[in-house]
Order: structure tokens, then C-alpha cells, then sequence
């Protein structure tokens, strides 16, 4: 992270790739053999933080990476098969606007100490 902050052009695919697939690779390939509920949630969860991490950090691999094992993985794709459609775009729409109103009443926050301090003598 410090050095795509350091360097603006630096890609994130050889910085952060490497740091998401060591530990998603070998699970995904346990979840084709094994039926551990555990293991499908550990990787689902894993999967979706990091998608919603580096959506707020604007970087490209770990949020292609992320997708595409949660979309991949059978178990994971047995669950959402089973569902509606409308089910997961309620929870997706629902994660989307609790970070984006957090995100948001962060920078009102920030924005309102920034104009008391300058306030300030």
C-alpha cells in the first residue's frame, strides 16, 4: 500500500495480488472437495470484505480477484443459485449504502474539524 501510495502509476496487480491469492487459492481449491460450511463461509467472507476494501481504495486486482472466486467457487455458487436474484441485489444494494453513508458521514465529520480548526486563532 505505501508504495502504490508513494508511486501514482504503479499498478495494483504485482503489489497486491500475491497478498490475496496465497491465502484464497488453497481454500478454493479445498471448497472442490470439501463440503465444510466453515470453509464457505471463511472464503465468502474473506472475498466480500476484500471486494468492499478495495472498492473504497480504488484498486483493481484484489477487487477482480475477489469477484471472481466469490462468482467461481461451486459451493459459493450452489448457495447463490438457490436464491432469487432480488435477494442478493437487496444485500449487495444494502452493503453499498451502509459504506457509502459511512464513507460519507466520515468526510462530514473531517469536513467540520477542518472549518473549526481554521476557525481558529
Amino acid at each position: 500500500m505505501l508504495l502504490l501510495r508513494r508511486f501514482p502509476d504503479a499498478s495494483s496487480w504485482p503489489w497486491t495480488s500475491p497478498g490475496l491469492l496465497v491465502p484464497l487459492l488453497p481454500s478454493f481449491f479445498l471448497t472442490l472437495t470439501d463440503d465444510s460450511v466453515w470453509r464457505l463461509v471463511d472464503i465468502g467472507s474473506v472475498c466480500v470484505m476484500a471486494i468492499v476494501v478495495v472498492a473504497v481504495l480504488r484498486l483493481q486486482a484484489p477487487l477482480v480477484l475477489g469477484s471472481v472466486i466469490v462468482l467461481v467457487s461451486p459451493q459459493i455458487a450452489a448457495v447463490y443459485q438457490v436464491t432469487e436474484w432480488w435477494v442478493w441485489a437487496v444485500v449487495g444494494g444494502t452493503i453499498i449504502i451502509f459504506v457509502a453513508v459511512t464513507f460519507e458521514r466520515r468526510m462530514r465529520d473531517l469536513r467540520s474539524v477542518g472549518s473549526r480548526l481554521a476557525a481558529l486563532r
